[in-house]
C-alpha cells in the first residue's frame, strides 16, 4: 500500500465528481467508437447507468497501469517497478489495486472475468480508503475500471498490438451486460 500511495501522488491527488473529471470525458471519447462498431446495446446503458453516479466524488491520482507481480521486484530495502508505458494522471485511485486483483485472478487462478472482476474489487475494497476513496464507492470503481480495461482490449485490437481478436472485450462486454439484467451480478 505504501508504493501504491506513492505512486498515486507522482502526478498530484485531487478530488472532484466524476462527471467534472478529465478522465470521466477521455473515457467516454475512447468508448465511442466501440459503441459505434457495435457494442452500444451494452455500453449505452451502462453509460447512462454511471451517469446516475456522475455526481459522486472520488480522488483522482496517477496510476501504474499495469500494477501486477510480472512488473514488480521486492529487495531487501525497496520495491522496483518496471513498464511504465500505460502510466497516466488523473485516473480514479484505486485502480492500481483492482488491476492487481483482476489480473491475478484471471491469469494467475484462472478465474473467468466476471468472477476476477469481483475478486479484484473485494481484494481492493478494504484499501481503497487508504488512498482516498470514500467508502461505499467500491462498485462504482470497479465498473470504471472495467470500462477501462474495455478500451484498453479494443485500443489493443486496433492497433494490432496482439494479433488477434479481442476476446477479453467480448468478455467484459458480457459482464457489463450481466450487470444491467434486473438480479444479475452486482
Amino acid at each position: 500500500m505504501a508504493v501504491s500511495r506513492e505512486i498515486a501522488g507522482l502526478g498530484g491527488v485531487g478530488e472532484s465528481t466524476l462527471a467534472d473529471s478529465g478522465w470521466w470525458a477521455g473515457l467516454k471519447a475512447r468508448l465511442a467508437p466501440i459503441g459505434q462498431a457495435g457494442a452500444a446495446t451494452v455500453l449505452d446503458p451502462t453509460l447512462e447507468r454511471l451517469e446516475g453516479q456522475a455526481s459522486t466524488r472520488l480522488a483522482f491520482g496517477t496510476w501504474h497501469g499495469d500494477w501486477g507481480p510480472w512488473n514488480l521486484r521486492s529487495t531487501p530495502d525497496r520495491l522496483l517497478v518496471w513498464d511504465w508505458e500505460r502510466s497516466a494522471d488523473g485516473v480514479p485511485l484505486g485502480f492500481d489495486l483492482l488491476h492487481f486483483g483482476y489480473q491475478t485472478a484471471l491469469q494467475g487462478l484462472g478465474q473467468p472475468p466476471e468472477e476476477a472482476i469481483a475478486t479484484g474489487r473485494d481484494r481492493a475494497a478494504p484499501h481503497l480508503a487508504e488512498l482516498g476513496q470514500l467508502p461505499g464507492n467500491e462498485q462504482l470503481l470497479s465498473d470504471l475500471y472495467l470500462l477501462e480495461r474495455l478500451c484498453r482490449a479494443a485500443e489493443a485490437e486496433v492497433s494490432a498490438v496482439t494479433g488477434r481478436p479481442d476476446t477479453v472485450g467480448a468478455a467484459l462486454l458480457g459482464v457489463l451486460a450481466r450487470r444491467l439484467t434486473p438480479g444479475g451480478p452486482r
